[in-house]
């Protein structure tokens, strides 16, 4: 899963006054899946790397802007959110489906040791992978809103804090995002899709 996670109010407040080993050890314990967030958004492994080192960078140098109104995790989902939709913004087109980003979105399990697995297996990773490439088809804004939900399950209030949004504006911005997702994974395998009509 793709969650950052909050560390203890005493770790925090040492970072917060500045014990440099409290900043490393907090981190440490976001930068990986900093960077795996920001994969789900850029599907680019070298574009993720980059933008995750830009938050960890930014929220080093900002960590006093953190006032605790909202959990850690939802800020620091807030600083990646942010750096990504500028990325994606300033690339103004779609990612493209890299068979790199589409494998490491898959836990990193390489596509020629399918055949090496059980059907289970084999059905579940492509599962993964076609959903993978649905999430990189949608725009900026729907791919965030979904993967802090579906994938980092955030609450609804969250995930406002996170990308400046009133409640409201999430559940409906969630529900025609998800209405997006469902067309391109329709897109990506319609023989799936037929064979659910029938």
């Amino acid at each position: 899963m793709n969650i950052i996670p909050d560390p203890a109010p005493e770790a925090l407040q040492n970072a917060l006054d500045g014990d440099a080993d409290a900043l490393n050890a907090l981190l440490s314990d976001i930068s990986r899946p900093v960077y795996r967030f920001c994969l789900s958004l850029l599907a680019d492994p070298a574009q993720a790397e980059d933008a995750a080192q830009d938050v960890l960078v930014k929220i080093c140098s900002s960590l006093d802007e953190f006032e605790g109104r909202s959990k850690f995790s939802t800020w620091v989902y807030r600083v990646a959110s942010n750096r990504c939709m500028d990325l994606l913004r300033r690339k103004k087109s779609r990612p493209e489906d890299s068979l790199d980003a589409l494998i490491e979105a898959g836990n990193g399990v390489d596509c020629r040791l399918l055949a090496a697995r059980s059907p289970d297996d084999t059905a579940a990773l492509a599962d993964k992978l076609l959903v993978a490439s649905a999430l990189a088809r949608l725009e900026p804004e729907q791919r965030a809103i979904i993967v802090l939900r579906e994938i980092s399950g955030l609450a609804y209030d969250e995930i406002g804090a996170a990308l400046n949004l009133p409640e409201g504006t999430v559940k409906s911005r969630l529900f025609r995002a998800r209405e997006e997702l469902l067309l391109a994974l329709q897109a990506l395998n319609p023989s799936e899709h037929r064979a659910v009509e029938k």
